[in-house]
């Protein structure tokens, strides 16, 4: 975990020299992120005054996962206002989650459990963390005795349809039970051999029906156990001179083991554990740092890695390699063998990367980059018979237990890029588009669209991404995009609308409502409304040129169409009610406010809010009144009462454009909150006109939002930011 020094954290007050001077030379995960958040703060902000360089810092600490140094932060300099989480785009689209778990990794692994995929670690202080690759919720299970002096290597494996992860420490193997944490053998230290020393390796397998673990030694020896009963039951000496650096038992076939070996007599040697026999004679070649198995031709291919990156493909009677690829890496951290898209493709993580080589050709299959500050150095792989493929990476000798799940590309089938070029997935991460808030499960959600028409849905209390993401419809362009979220019949549904036809979706499931035809596509979009609190359910759209059209999300039914050839009216939307009749509020050109019955005709006179156009609108209830709160190019926001057109309370100045507009109640008191261009978020009392606090954004704000806990999330270009840990009362 990042604690930085108050020596770091002092860097805030440098100057730009002397911060680059300080952490450009820091070779530390700690100087390098805190190097990184610093740069992305200081572009967001420039010159900025203190109070935004410390919230943008944060921001950009607690993207990067890093909550204690940020927190850290907001300790050393109080403010009423605090980011506490954020949230947005991952850094390639391939990045799915993130996670830290705090302690040194020392395997991983994709599975099944109870027909869920999750992701198992396990840690240096015998635990398994189990992550649930959907839901992203993580559970820790410690294994009994596994609090042990150091594991030099470990591994999962299932083992007669049981989960387990077997660990190997100086003098001892030992094998637990993931799902019970229960130890189902631990070998006897006396069983190693003194010549042998001690145990660097491992690997579990089946000879002839019983479980085994196949450990490895500094010496070169190798150990075989069986696992019901922990007791020895073979040695092999004749093999390797050195270390044993990495094992894999094949699972396809007779139980062959193909072992590496690193020093200056490396080998890879191939033995039958049913026979107790060495396949052929040991195989010169460089330091190997990983092996495993694969399937090619109908055939079992054992697949090693060493320390120049050549990949190499082995059949156990074959002297030589069967096929050598340069990787175009120097070192490999973790492999996984699958198969994608019926291809077989070996998973590699080196450096900071993830790198997939298709195994028929050796040409690469596919790359993405992981937020890691330190080299990957495990790697795993969802099974091939799995709906949604993924790979989990963690980052090596760091105690942070920092874990990426990403998505397995698909392999190409034709021509690709050489072994040496720097591959890129060719996916970028989404651009936020709109968000909403609504409740999902009993959670309050904040929903965003992105331009890759895709719905995510992040947790109002941490910023987590819950569930899937939700395909919503084929956008054509990003432009005009617009979200909202209402509930109906007692489900969350998402309404979506582009310059085509609008789509609404349950976001609990992710399935889609019955739409009838709407007709020809509009021009671009201008304004989207909905309401499902009044009787009737209403849906309501504008487009560039001021037609509106409205629809009743129960029965599908036509509600109204107003037709306009007046560019820039009714681009702005609300619904509300008036004397229990649901209204559509809209904003014209000229600073107009409009009501309108549901079928688009008018409810009343329209009320002169502006001098100028109107860019916002929303609503609240004054003392039990409906009120609309409007803001104008002009730098004003008013409220109306929406019974008799007349203004409460003063107008309220602007120094700059307002870009955002939320209408709410705080401690009792109507307020209205604006997002300015000056990049400040002013929370004013409706009542008499005062600024209540002054909030500074690193970013332009498009969205503003209340959670139940009465803190702030604000959607800006680059994702969701949550301010909270108010000090005032």
């Amino acid at each position: 975990m990042n604690d930085f020094s108050a020596a770091k954290l002092d860097l805030l007050d440098a100057s730009r020299r002397d911060v680059l001077a300080a952490l450009g030379s820091d070779t530390t995960p700690q100087g390098r992120t805190l190097l990184s958040a610093w740069r992305a703060a200081r572009r967001s902000t420039a010159d900025g005054p203190e109070n935004l360089w410390q919230a943008a810092l944060m921001v950009e600490l607690l993207r990067r996962g890093e909550k204690v140094a940020a927190r850290q932060l907001g300790t050393r300099r109080p403010a009423s206002w605090l980011p506490s989480w954020a949230a947005g785009p991952p850094l390639n689209l391939g990045l799915q989650h993130i996670y830290q778990l705090d302690h040194l990794i020392a395997a991983t692994t994709v599975a099944s459990v109870d027909g869920r995929q999750v992701g198992l670690c396990f840690d240096q202080d015998g635990v398994v963390h189990t992550i649930d690759m959907l839901e992203g919720t993580v559970q820790a299970r410690q294994m009994s005795d596994g609090e042990q002096d150091f594991y030099r290597d470990a591994t999962f494996a299932d083992l007669d349809g049981q989960q387990i992860i077997a660990a190997v420490t100086e003098q001892q193997a030992l094998v637990w039970a993931t799902a019970t944490g229960d130890l189902l053998t631990a070998t006897d230290p006396d069983d190693i051999p003194r010549p042998a020393g001690h145990l660097t390796s491992v690997a579990v397998g089946h000879v002839a029906g019983t479980g085994v673990a196949l450990a490895g030694t500094r010496e070169g020896y190798l150990l075989l156990w069986s696992v019901p009963d922990g007791q020895r039951i073979a040695k092999f000496n004749d093999g390797h001179s050195c270390y044993v650096s990495s094992i894999a038992i094949s699972t396809d076939g007779p139980p062959i083991a193909v072992t590496g070996s690193g020093g200056e007599a490396a080998t890879v040697c191939f033995w039958d554990l049913a026979t107790r026999q060495q396949i052929g004679q040991p195989r010169p070649t460089a330091n190997i740092s990983q092996v495993g198995w694969t399937r090619l031709a109908d055939q079992p291919h054992a697949v090693t890695v060493d320390e120049r990156g050549l990949l190499q493909l082995w059949l156990p009677q074959q002297p030589e390699p069967v096929s050598s690829y340069p990787t175009g890496v120097a070192s490999v951290g973790g492999l996984a063998c699958t198969v994608v898209e019926e291809r077989p493709v070996a998973v590699l993580s080196s450096g900071g990367r993830v790198r997939l080589v298709d195994l028929l050709t050796g040409l690469p299959a596919g790359d993405t980059m992981t937020d890691f500050t330190q080299d990957a150095s495990h790697v795993a792989v969802s099974p091939p018979n799995t709906s949604t493929r993924s790979i989990i990476a963690v980052q090596g000798s760091s105690t942070e237990g920092r874990v990426n799940i990403l998505d397995l590309n698909p392999a190409p089938t034709g021509d690709g890029p050489t072994a040496g070029s720097d591959v890129s997935s060719g996916s970028k991460a989404p651009v936020y588009l709109d968000a909403d808030i609504v409740t999902v499960g009993g959670r309050q959600i904040i929903a965003v669209i992105g331009d890759d028409a895709t719905l995510r849905l992040h947790d109002v209390s941490d910023g987590e991404q819950a569930g899937r993401p939700l395909t919503v419809s084929a956008m054509r362009t990003p432009y005009g995009v617009r979200l909202r979220c209402l509930t109906l019949d007692s489900r969350p549904v998402g309404i979506s609308a582009t310059p085509g036809p609008f789509t609404a979706l349950y976001l609990d499931d992710g399935s889609h409502l019955a739409l009838p035809d709407q007709g020809p596509q509009r021009a671009a979009l201008a304004g989207l409304a909905c309401d499902a609190s009044g009787t009737t359910k209403i849906v309501v759209l504008s487009d560039q040129w001021g037609s509106m059209i409205a629809w009743d999300l129960q029965t599908m039914r036509l509600l109204g169409h107003r037709p306009s050839k007046k560019p820039g009216s009714n681009a702005c939307l609300a619904v509300t009610a008036i004397e229990g009749r649901t209204t559509i509020l809209s904003a014209s050109r000229k600073g107009k406010l409009r009501r309108w019955e549901t079928d688009l005709t008018a409810h009343a006179a329209p009320i002169a809010a502006h001098r100028g156009p109107i860019t916002a609108i929303d609503t609240l209830d004054i003392d039990g009144r409906p009120t609309a709160v409007t803001v104008g190019d002009d730098g004003q926001t008013a409220a109306w009462d929406l019974h008799t057109g007349e203004r409460r309370g003063p107008k309220l100045r602007h120094p700059a454009p307002v870009n955002a507009l939320l209408a709410t109640t705080f401690g009792g008191i109507p307020t209205a909150i604006t997002a300015c261009e000056d990049r400040t978020l002013r929370i004013w009392s409706l009542l008499d006109g005062k600024i209540l606090d002054t909030i500074p954004t690193p970013r332009p704000v498009r969205r503003i939002f209340a959670t139940a806990a009465d803190d702030l999330v604000l959607l800006d270009p680059e994702g969701l930011t949550c301010l909270g840990g108010r000090q005032h009362a």
